[in-house]
């Protein structure tokens, strides 16, 4: 795309600087250089652990290593198979999002993007007789293009409960994000859930009747189809049922709300959610200027805040050992002062906006 922005991209364009603007102001970012340093050290440190997209780490997770034996060869993993899936919740910013997938991409390190269909980028909204439909600008498309063609697996960043109540069927929305994303020519086969069961009152995984292990949903919020029917093959929190009964109810789980990314919070979603348990060893988040929060779930360990130091500590602690654990990623977390104007001329479109 060359030339003036079309005004579905002027909007999108306005909005993603403002978003940018918001959590630069807010000091939740880092720049792609700390990101870029973080993944070479951690190859440079622990090639034994290997970094793949999703849609492996499940198949391990769901089979064993036997399964992925000729894959894991290719990647040069040793027998042991430390397998660290790369989750990137492309929760508002696509732009962000592009350009982390050619950080990554540089890096050597596959990873999968889900895309949130609910996002201002993806513009999913209700057409002629209420069928959603998906009005995603050229330069939306430009870039989500961009970011498979960097060798990232795609997925759906699911929010189908969200967008029943703005008044959308929940499988229709679903049907419509994915036939349009398959449009693109690129192959979805998995979903992750947007993190707002709090508002809710139910996860948005929960849509699924893979997933019905757990009573007391909301009238309105119950299971409706299962993955199959959509083509999909995998969820990646790796839902289970909880062994033990949890710590948290449901109703302290929803009344956290006001507290996310605190301690508190952060605690009770990852280590003790009342809904489920993560079918993988430990996982880590990135949640701020050199802040990760690291749950592992064998060990019964959690840590808040700690510095990449102690990220790579976790790492190496699990590198050698046959295990599976999950990197979590925010690319608004990573992107502090992005310059559109630069990023424009990569993509070779006009800005229609720039910098306040």
């Amino acid at each position: 795309m060359t030339g003036p922005l079309d005004s579905a991209s002027a909007r999108l364009t306005a909005t993603e600087v403002s978003q940018h603007a918001s959590l630069e102001a807010l000091d939740l970012t880092n720049d792609v250089e700390y990101l870029s340093r973080f993944l070479l050290q951690v190859q440079a440190l622990f090639p034994e652990l290997i970094p793949v997209h999703m849609r492996t780490a499940w198949r391990f997770h769901d089979r064993g290593p036997q399964d992925l034996e000729d894959e894991l060869q290719s990647l040069g993993a040793i027998a042991s198979a430390s397998i660290l899936g790369v989750r990137v919740d492309c929760c508002g910013t696509i732009t962000a999002a592009a350009v982390t997938a050619s950080v990554l991409a540089a890096c050597g390190v596959p990873a999968t993007y889900y895309l949130n269909h609910s996002a201002p980028y993806f513009d999913l909204a209700r057409g002629r007789w209420g069928r959603p439909q998906v009005r995603a600008s050229e330069v939306a498309r430009e870039l989500i293009c961009h970011i498979a063609l960097t060798g990232m697996e795609v997925g759906l960043h699911n929010d189908v409960w969200g967008l029943q109540d703005t008044g959308m069927d929940p499988i229709r929305s679903l049907k419509a994000s994915l036939r349009w994303l398959r449009s693109l020519g690129i192959p979805i086969q998995g979903s992750v859930s947007h993190n707002t069961a709090w508002i809710y009152g139910v996860e948005n995984f929960q849509v699924f009747t893979d997933f019905s292990f757990v009573d007391g949903l909301p009238r309105d919020r119950q299971p409706l189809t299962n993955m199959a029917s959509l083509g999909l093959h995998y969820e990646a929190n790796f839902p289970e049922p909880h062994l033990s009964r949890p710590t948290y109810t449901q109703l302290e789980y929803r009344e956290s709300s006001s507290r996310v990314l605190s301690e508190e919070f952060m605690h009770m979603y990852l280590m003790q959610h009342p809904w489920f348990r993560r079918g993988y060893e430990y996982e880590i988040w990135a949640i701020g200027p050199d802040e990760w929060v690291i749950a592992d779930y064998a060990r019964h360990d959690f840590q808040y805040a700690v510095n990449s130091a102690s990220v790579l500590e976790q790492l190496g602690s699990r590198a050698g050992q046959r295990s599976l654990g999950v990197l979590v990623l925010h690319p608004e977390y990573f992107c502090a002062g992005l310059d559109f104007a630069t990023l424009a001329s990569v993509f070779g479109w006009e800005m229609a906006y720039g910098r306040a």
